[in-house]
C-alpha cells in the first residue's frame, strides 16, 4: 500500500471512530491502533472541511487529564454547535 492510501485508509478509519459516539482523541488511537499525533492531524483535516464538531470537554477516561474535547462525526450529536 502506498503512503499516500495508508493515510487516506487510517483517516476513513478515525472518521468512522468518531462517528459510533464523541470520543477524545486518545480513545480513538488506542481503539484504531493509530498513534494519537496522527489522529490529531485528521481532526484537524476534518475540522477544516466541517466533518467533526466539539461536544463537550471533560476528563479523559484513560489519561484522567480534564479539560480534553470529545468530538464526534456524527451530526445528530452536533446539536446545533458551530
Amino acid at each position: 500500500m502506498s503512503k499516500d492510501k495508508h493515510f487516506i485508509a487510517q483517516e476513513k478509519q478515525v472518521k468512522a471512530c468518531f462517528y459510533r459516539r464523541p470520543l477524545t482523541r486518545m480513545q480513538v488511537s488506542l481503539l484504531t491502533g493509530i498513534e494519537r499525533a496522527n489522529v490529531c492531524r485528521y481532526v484537524a483535516t476534518l475540522r477544516e472541511n466541517n466533518e467533526i464538531r466539539v461536544i463537550s470537554k471533560g476528563i479523559c477516561p484513560i489519561t484522567k487529564q480534564g479539560g480534553v474535547e470529545f468530538l464526534t462525526t456524527n451530526k445528530k450529536y452536533w446539536h446545533g454547535r458551530g
